[in-house]
């Protein structure tokens, strides 16, 4: 004789007890720990060669940055005055009431001048804004001489020379970024003048004006 074995219906506690596992299953604990995912993730990430690559970045970063501007406007300065910097044509057709000839290696000139006073760091800020204009003063080839710049008088269909200026806009926001990290200071009169500019990274708070 088989036996069949009973359903025997669940009583209301029972079936409470059922939804309340099944719910404390299905739903995440509570967190009393407010901190995000992902700085969690950061916290256990060991120290690599990235963390230690921005570290250098961070020291050297803004040294790096004047010495290969220096560097670019030095090279760049020389090639015009030996005679071998292919911008001849496109500076005589930028500003044509110059003579190129003796024009171009004046501006070689000048761009020597300001790579050595990046090198130097001498009159930094000075330096800096003499570069920034100088850079400035290259997009009048856009105005005054735009079919050396572009196809078909559409700018956006620059050719090798307007990309070659275009670049520049790198070249004067590392400028700016410099003058930024430039203390406020006079070399001349040896003052140190109360701007509120913010401190970089390590570096000790600037004191304000009498204090």
């Amino acid at each position: 004789m088989s036996t069949t074995p009973v359903n025997r219906p669940s009583t209301d506690a029972e079936s409470i007890r059922e939804k309340i596992t099944e719910s404390a299953g299905g739903a995440p604990a509570f967190r009393t720990d407010t901190t995000p995912e992902h700085e969690h993730f950061l916290v256990r990430l060991p120290s690599n060669a990235l963390d230690r690559l921005s570290g250098i970045a961070a020291n050297i970063g803004m040294t790096v940055l004047r010495i290969v501007l220096a560097l670019v406007y030095l090279w760049f300065g020389v090639l015009k005055v030996i005679g071998h910097s292919d911008v001849f044509g496109l500076v005589q057709a930028t500003v044509p009431w110059f003579d190129a000839h003796w024009f171009v290696p004046t501006l070689g000139v000048i761009e020597i001048l300001l790579g050595i006073g990046l090198f130097l760091g001498r009159a930094r800020r000075l330096v800096l804004i003499g570069v920034m204009g100088h850079l400035i003063g290259t997009f009048l080839t856009f105005i005054d001489a735009p079919s050396w710049m572009m196809h078909n008088g559409n700018l956006l269909l620059l050719n090798m020379n307007g990309e070659f200026v275009l670049k520049n806009m790198v070249l004067i926001t590392g400028a700016f970024v410099l003058l930024g990290a430039t203390k406020s200071k006079v070399p001349w009169l040896g003052l140190r003048l109360p701007f509120n500019r913010q401190p970089s990274v390590g570096e000790a708070p600037i004191p304000r004006a009498g204090a």
